[in-house]
């Protein structure tokens, strides 16, 4: 189901129940982030993340998504851009 929200395309994303429409919206730069593991979404008026691989929603951020990725969908992971570093400054393997 799509409708127009000042002059802006907005995809509500389920079913509605009743007479409520779902509280779940695409993100209105939803078609940038194609080539992104996980979707954008509107949560309640906060940024949602959707795993694109698993039925997975946070909204803690891309840190968080990317976490989750990494550690559940390995095979789809991307390299890690940001090295993790223990106190010492050494590289911490994951």
């Amino acid at each position: 189901m799509a409708k127009k929200e000042k002059d802006e395309d907005v995809v509500e994303a389920g079913e509605p129940e009743g007479d409520e429409p779902p509280k779940v919206k695409a993100a209105k730069n939803a078609d940038a982030a194609v080539d992104k593991p996980y979707e954008e979404l509107v949560y309640a008026g906060q940024p949602m993340l959707r795993c694109k691989y698993c039925p997975w929603d946070t909204l803690k951020g891309e840190r968080e998504m990317m976490d989750h990725i990494h550690a559940a969908h390995h095979e789809h992971s991307p390299p890690r851009l940001i090295l993790v570093a223990d106190a010492r400054g050494k590289e911490v393997k994951e």
